[in-house]
């Protein structure tokens, strides 16, 4: 195996507990000729070992750790144990069959995402180690699931900044048009084939639960609903009438065949349309609902001058809005203190509607140890 040597002074941070070592934190010498996913030893300046981890010379983050062990042997034994790990784990808290079952660093796989429906598993291999490690991540998944269906996916800027092309490969079985995902207990669509990322997302599970429980007798806009994650959620909760805009006519109609099945339809429209024209449009025409969900891609907020640092509008968000969550509720104890114009202590942007209470942030991703999935719970008074 390769070794690599950290420079002098860059030690601290890995040493500590960090997953990630960038390109300026490592010796020159050779490193440049090294292909990108290959598992190499780190040392430090001093020669002290820090462990194995995947390479890659195209990236600013160049290496990944995957095992404190210098020594630790990277085959489909080790991936397996991390999969039993994370398995154990998500059944303990969850109990269905459908769940993100890898979530990158949190779990030990950096760069890898899976996702499990049922008996089919979806794979995100988002950077060059992992992409070179699919063969035993596939594997190591037939040890400890066995599914029916293996699929490995990719075409997001993740793997484009690691030098990647876009990948979907059915490595086993064959992928249905549309699948069940049961969630929380209600039953939605995905599209595996030409959906966005694996096809579902997992990681606001929790967050879909939580509107769920604020919907009952309530209007509701879902805005990016995608496939209609929140508006679903909603609408069986009790919603008293559901809005869901996305640009996607497949994932609308995927919506509203679930809403069809989930007996919601008639409390439930689906709009096609891009969503800023959207807002601008109702919020002409004096239109006011009492929860707001946007889910933005990763895109549209890089894309978006609303989200640019410049503009006072991202005031009004965490620092990546994975998703805004506006709702009114009966009281408001921070009724007083919002009043003045201040928030913990900041004053208040000025594009935020006043008084406005309470600003709570709920990370999507509570096990990560990086992660910046985060989601505002922006609550406006009557």
């Amino acid at each position: 195996m390769i070794t690599l040597r950290l420079n002098k002074g860059s030690s601290s941070r890995v040493l500590r507990g960090h997953p990630w070592i960038y390109s300026n934190e490592l010796t020159r010498g050779g490193a440049g000729d090294i292909a990108a996913g290959t598992l190499v030893r780190i040392l430090t300046a001093d020669g002290r070992p820090v462990g194995v981890a995947t390479y890659n010379p195209h990236s600013l983050i160049a290496a990944r750790l995957l095992d404190r062990n210098p020594d630790a042997l990277i085959d489909p034994d080790w991936i397996a144990a991390r999969l039993r790990r994370a398995l154990h784990l998500r059944t303990r808290l969850i109990g269905s069959k459908f769940y993100r079952l890898i979530h990158a660093e949190a779990d030990g796989l950096p760069g890898a995402i899976i996702d499990r429906f049922a008996d089919v598993v979806v794979v995100q291999a988002n950077s060059a180690g992992m992409d070179a490690l699919a063969p035993e991540l596939v594997a190591a998944l037939e040890q400890v699931l066995q599914p029916e269906t293996i699929l490995i996916a990719g075409d997001d800027r993740a793997r484009s900044l690691e030098g990647l092309p876009p990948r979907h490969d059915v490595v086993k079985g064959s992928l249905p048009d549309t699948l069940t995902v049961e969630e929380n207990g209600r039953t939605y669509l995905a599209d595996l084939t030409h959906g966005q990322k694996t096809g579902w997302f997992f990681d606001h599970r929790a967050n879909r639960a939580f509107i769920a429980g604020l919907a009952r007798d309530r209007s509701v806009l879902d805005v990016y609903t995608y496939a209609g994650g929140f508006a679903l959620a909603a609408a069986a909760a009790g919603a008293r009438q559901v809005t869901a805009i996305d640009r996607a006519a497949p994932a609308l109609a995927l919506a509203e065949k679930a809403a069809e099945g989930m007996g919601t339809a008639g409390r439930c429209s689906f709009v096609q349309g891009e969503a800023f024209a959207e807002l601008e449009r109702r919020a002409t025409d004096g239109e006011r609902f009492e929860i707001v969900v946007a889910d933005p891609p990763a895109r549209a907020i890089a894309s978006s001058p609303a989200f640019a640092p410049t503009s006072p509008r991202k005031t009004a968000f965490s620092p990546s809005p994975a998703a805004a969550i506006m709702c009114r509720p009966v009281t408001s104890p921070q009724r007083q203190r919002a009043a003045s114009g201040t928030r913990d202590g900041r004053r208040a942007s000025s594009t935020v509607p006043a008084p406005m209470p309470t600003i709570r942030c709920i990370p999507c991703c509570r096990k990560a140890p990086i992660s910046n999935s985060w989601s505002t719970l922006w609550i406006e008074p009557r």
